[in-house]
């Protein structure tokens, strides 16, 4: 999955991969509903699947990573 690509999530919306990082093995996203700009979700790839991160120690630690990674972008 790459930044930009649209993803359609179990909760039936879809998603633009706005922000990627790869943090100690394993890649992170920022993806923000393509419908409702405030819905986004921070989510890392597990095998097959996209589980949303639940760690606020975590979430303290990829939220710089992930905005730099936009910021580059712009």
């Amino acid at each position: 999955m790459e930044i930009k690509d649209i993803v359609k999530l179990s909760d039936d919306n879809d998603y633009q991969v706005i922000s990627k990082v790869n943090y100690e093995g394993l890649n992170y996203y920022y993806l923000v509903d393509m419908n409702d700009m405030t819905n986004s979700k921070f989510l890392y790839e597990d095998g097959e699947n996209l589980t949303e991160i639940d760690d606020p120690e975590l979430m303290e630690r990829l939220i710089p990573k992930l905005f730099a990674e936009i910021k580059d972008l712009l």
